[in-house]
């Protein structure tokens, strides 16, 4: 699978981003604590398509669109939070008090 090619939409009455796969879709679902603000609550990727890397295009698009949009996040997802651990060019839109 292509990962340039993956079409993810945005859910916003859901609060979700999701790539639709055969059988299934994978997400990342945020809650807005402020307007401003994106809290990463959870990422998804069922078994069959593990291992290719949605995950991280998950949360690498809802950080850039966080960034283009002027928001902070917070990371209440493990997956989200090791995944900025590994690319610290997102550390700048934590939230301060996650940024510590």
């Amino acid at each position: 699978m292509n990962l340039n090619n993956i079409a993810i939409r945005h859910d916003q009455e859901h609060q979700m981003f999701f790539i639709k796969l055969n059988g299934g879709a994978a997400h990342l679902k945020y809650k807005k604590p402020k307007e401003d603000m994106w809290d990463i609550k959870e990422t998804f990727v069922p078994e069959a398509a593990r291992s290719i890397g949605l995950a991280g295009l998950l949360v690498k698009h809802t950080l850039e669109l966080a960034n283009s949009q002027n928001k902070t996040v917070i990371l209440s997802c493990p997956f989200a939070e090791d995944f900025v651990e590994k690319n610290p060019e997102y550390k700048d839109l934590l939230h301060q008090r996650e940024a510590q």
